[in-house]
């Protein structure tokens, strides 16, 4: 709506969040608790508990990977 007045406008906030706990695998949100702690699930988005991804060992993150992706191809 070029040129329309601002309170004509039906479009109020574009947003790419997400509900991270229904977004989330329960795989992935059980490994992210361990390694970060419950206040991941409680505030997602502070960057305090998001520096502690390097204590992740690949393997573990590439195990639940490999589950999941899993679970995604072969399920019927």
């Amino acid at each position: 709506m070029a040129g329309a007045p601002e309170g004509e406008v039906p479009i109020r906030a574009i947003t790419n969040g997400i509900h991270t706990r229904s977004w989330l695998s329960h795989e992935m949100a059980e490994l992210y608790a361990r390694y970060f702690g419950p206040r991941f699930l409680e505030k997602p988005a502070d960057h305090a508990v998001w520096e502690r991804t390097e204590e992740i060992p690949p393997g573990e993150l590439w195990r639940i990977h490999q589950s999941r992706r899993e679970r995604l191809v072969f399920s019927p």
